[in-house]
């Protein structure tokens, strides 16, 4: 009697070079390298990852980080799934680490985007790399 184990789907993507975010415009992330999909879920470059195979609770997590100083009265803001992550205006900052999480069901073809905004008066970068701006969605198949 044998049986076929499968994985559970689970992919992360990320961005490897800095990204231009205009002033005042919410957008998209456009990842261009996958770290791991064991379910086709990714394919790039996209702004996207997709739920292929399995519906159910998944885990999303991401961050976003974004480059250079600003000047008081900014605000850098995420989104990922309904979670959220900002830093209100403040003083002066170097780079400016954003990270969200969220569980929720989802269908298949379901899409899983990550938005920033920022308002410093010009636009900005989002800076890339492996361990920088990244999101991650993996099936929770303990619910």
């Amino acid at each position: 009697m044998g049986f076929e184990k499968k994985s559970r789907p689970a992919c992360r993507a990320y961005l490897s070079v800095n990204q231009s975010i205009p002033n005042a415009t919410w957008t998209s992330i456009v990842f261009d390298t996958e770290e791991y999909d064991t379910d086709a879920m990714f394919t790039p470059p996209s702004d996207h990852i997709t739920i292929k195979r399995l519906a159910g609770y998944y885990l999303m997590l991401a961050q976003v980080v974004f480059d250079s100083t600003s000047t008081a009265g900014q605000i850098r803001a995420m989104s990922c799934d309904g979670g959220w992550d900002y830093r209100p205006p403040v003083g002066a900052w170097g780079l400016t680490s954003l990270a969200t999480h969220s569980i929720r069901h989802k269908a298949i073809d379901a899409e899983e985007y990550v938005i920033v905004y920022q308002n410093s008066g010009a636009s900005m970068d989002v800076r890339g790399g492996q361990e920088m701006t990244w999101l991650s969605v993996t099936h929770d198949s303990g619910r």
